[in-house]
């Protein structure tokens, strides 16, 4: 755990009138419940089994704010709040689409790496929150019901029927009515996804596997005093989160399985750890789309210190410590080859991939590294939507102080793209590594005049005008406790 501004280390809780104001990125997002929840139902890590227990925690998680997102929209239609009812939907919706992506993990699982040990069958439907987001559905349908049936009744008014026929994107009644339509097509497929997944359970049942009820308190202690989409904020955090430390055993092992000549063990590693990050790709896309800058500000001193830091597990362990050790092993691998260069060598594997089965295997092996990079360069894109949304450019500061948030995020994503190991194997298979230089869209959207240059100026200029203390603030020093993790 990072050690964060020592202000916030005196013991002494701080609050304001939503609640309280977060010591650090580890309390913010009730990283020790969700670690005692994973470590408690005592599933070896870095396994098939480890990596099916994650998607399930990680659902669970997504189901529990359905479940409370559902429940506030019924509860804006009973007020008769359209506009609120279609803002919580826009919601509803996002979540539905971050289990869509956990449900497209079983399959690819079980078909990657069958295990006979694993004989039992769990499903989504055995989750306890299951239960209640169905009664939440249903109280929301006889909502939405009542709701058109009453305007449909006044005079002049439109019902479902023409508002359906006849509606826009643009019409919050049509936009509400496809939300829920978009929302049940989404579910019926991730619930079948989630459905009958072979795992090893020994003795337990669902709720001991998947460990219900400490996520359901670290879904419920993350709650302010005001209904504000902080909840949501920090569940699309928890999230990748559960995956992130679940992907990481994967590359720990395939590290160590490429330093002892293990290609297709390590292949399967890196395969594993990449089905699991679409879905944190997915859940920061939802920030991006869900997340208004109006929105993030209300609750943006709550974030204490925590703002403008990431996890250990993320910030650290994947981006730094095992990305360098995974390309770094990797060019050490192909350099010792016997080959004159890094080049010839992984041009040899590369282009005799179909005369031997030892080509084939470091083939695929280096198609696994990259595609892993590929989501890892996906979330990193999206991570810059939030601060781009929220904060804006021109010297906006983060809560930590750091001079300019949005600039500090970008440069953190350079100078992964510059680690050399990545850039050489990069040049040896005749692509480049990170964004690239870009071409006539990226200078169309960089020049100073365009439309996203003047949002950003827009944006930042209005969060330093709401937050002139953030902007006061020196940078906050914080350093890393925790050893590197190098396998």
């Amino acid at each position: 755990m990072m050690e964060t501004n020592t202000s916030f280390a005196n013991g002494a809780a701080q609050a304001n009138a939503l609640g309280a104001i977060a010591e650090s990125y580890d309390v913010l997002h009730n990283l020790a419940t969700l670690s005692q929840a994973r470590h408690v139902s005592d599933v070896v890590a870095g396994t098939r089994n480890s990596a099916l227990h994650a998607v399930f925690q990680a659902a669970e998680i997504a189901l529990l704010n359905l479940v409370r997102l559902t429940r506030r929209a019924t509860r804006a239609l009973q007020e008769d709040d359209l506009q609120r009812a279609t803002e919580v939907m826009r919601w509803v919706h996002g979540f539905h689409l971050v289990m869509r992506r956990l449900g497209d993990v079983p399959k690819q699982i079980h078909l990657m790496c069958r295990d006979p040990a694993a004989t039992r069958k769990i499903g989504i439907a055995e989750s306890p929150a299951m239960a209640e987001f169905l009664a939440a559905s249903e109280a929301l349908e006889l909502e939405v019901n009542r709701f058109f049936d009453e305007r449909g009744a006044a005079p002049g008014a439109r019902g479902m029927t023409q508002t359906v026929g006849l509606g826009r994107h643009t019409d919050l009644d049509y936009a509400l009515l496809n939300l829920a339509r978009s929302s049940a097509h989404e579910m019926v497929y991730w619930e079948a996804n989630l459905n009958e997944v072979v795992v090893e359970l020994d003795d337990r049942d669902f709720d001991q596997f998947v460990a219900s009820g400490l996520l359901g308190k670290a879904v419920m202690e993350s709650q302010l005093q005001a209904e504000t989409c902080y909840t949501e904020f920090v569940a699309l955090h928890q999230v990748p989160e559960i995956l992130s430390c679940e992907a990481n055993d994967h590359i720990d092992h395939a590290v160590r399985d490429i330093r002892a000549g293990r290609y297709s063990q390590a292949t399967e590693r890196l395969q594993v750890a990449s089905t699991l990050l679409p879905a944190m790709v997915q859940a920061q896309q939802v920030m991006g789309d869900c997340l208004s800058a109006n929105d993030y500000h209300i609750f943006r001193d709550n974030l204490g210190p925590a703002s403008g830091m990431h996890s250990l597990s993320i910030r650290y362990h994947m981006l730094r410590d095992l990305f360098t050790s995974l390309w770094g092993e990797l060019e050490t691998h192909f350099s010792g080859s016997g080959f004159a260069s890094l080049e010839a060598a992984v041009e040899h594997v590369d282009l005799g991939r179909h005369e031997n089965a030892h080509n084939w295997q470091l083939h695929n092996l280096l198609n696994a590294a990259f595609r892993l990079y590929d989501l890892i360069e996906a979330w990193r894109h999206e991570h810059l939507h939030m601060p781009r949304n929220c904060l804006g450019g021109g010297g906006t500061k983060s809560m930590i102080g750091v001079p300019d948030g949005l600039l500090t995020v970008k440069r953190m994503r350079e100078g992964a793209n510059a680690l050399a190991s990545l850039n050489r194997l990069h040049r040896a298979r005749g692509v480049v590594a990170g964004p690239g230089a870009g071409g006539v869209l990226s200078r169309h959207v960089g020049r100073a005049d365009s439309l996203d240059q003047r949002l950003l100026r827009a944006t930042g200029a209005f969060t330093r005008d709401q937050f002139p203390h953030v902007q006061e603030k020196e940078t906050c020093p914080f350093s890393r406790k925790d050893p590197a993790r190098r396998p």
